[in-house]
């Protein structure tokens, strides 16, 4: 199985093209790559990871038009939640924040309401945002963030994650330091 190697420098200046040769393997620099489903881009910037997440949910619409005939508004909710909003929302406890810009976060927005009105047939606008969110039961993206974010916090308090994170990497470094020393563990 042959490895990919891959490369980016994240910089304030832009692309920065390097090859470096690594036990005789060729490796260049790439100014995005997907890690774990997420675009990072080398000027740290989230917009190419969002519009290639904007354009793959908008893809699904038509089908979601399609379809939405067949099933009653709450199987159809389960079917934008695991179909649309999995791949909207994957990752944005990292993406989606308040540095995130404004007309990103529009562009989001309107991505979140828009399987929404299909659940409901509000092809015309006539409901709020408000009101989509209330009646389909649905989080806004920043109140889906915020709980994302609480949920991660909450996990890491109740589990004492980085406690014992701490505790091991200080014990595997007093270790290293004793084998160091000439020291018998």
């Amino acid at each position: 199985m042959k490895i990919r190697q891959r490369l980016i420098i994240f910089t304030k200046k832009g692309f920065v093209s390097i090859q470096l040769d690594i036990a005789g393997t060729m490796i260049n620099t790439k100014n995005q790559m997907k890690v774990l489903g997420v675009l990072f881009d080398c000027n740290l910037t989230w917009e190419p990871h969002i519009r290639a997440t904007l354009a793959k949910c908008n893809s699904k619409i038509g089908v979601l038009k399609k379809i939405r005939k067949m099933f009653t508004v709450d199987q159809f909710l389960k079917i934008i939640t695991s179909q649309y909003f999995s791949i909207l929302y994957y990752g944005c406890k990292v993406w989606l924040n308040n540095t995130t810009r404004k007309n990103l976060r529009g562009l989001i927005n309107t991505a979140h309401y828009r399987p929404l009105r299909v659940a409901l047939f509000d092809f015309e606008k006539r409901l709020s945002k408000n009101e989509l969110s209330k009646r389909c039961k649905r989080a806004t993206p920043s109140e889906w963030v915020r709980y994302s974010l609480a949920s991660t916090v909450l996990k890491v308090y109740k589990h004492r994650e980085p406690f014992y994170l701490y505790m091991c990497l200080n014990e595997t470094l007093h270790n290293q330091k004793k084998t160091l020393d000439g020291t018998l563990l």
